[in-house]
């Protein structure tokens, strides 16, 4: 009984393993997707050179 318990634990453990790559691999593709969407449709902005450089962090 000991072996069967054990390759069954293997055998789940194995299943587990795979369906979390196989919803990391999905979440990740579904990243790639909205952040290649936001990158198209950012409005350009023309902003100067000089604007953003320095942050005030003083309250």
């Amino acid at each position: 009984m000991e072996i069967g318990a054990n390759a069954s634990s293997n055998v789940k453990q194995a299943t587990e393993t795979f369906v979390l790559k196989k919803a990391m691999e999905v979440s990740s593709d579904t990243m790639q997707t909205l952040m290649a969407s936001v990158e198209q449709s950012a409005p350009k902005t023309n902003n100067p050179a000089h604007l953003g450089q320095n942050v005030d962090v003083k309250a």
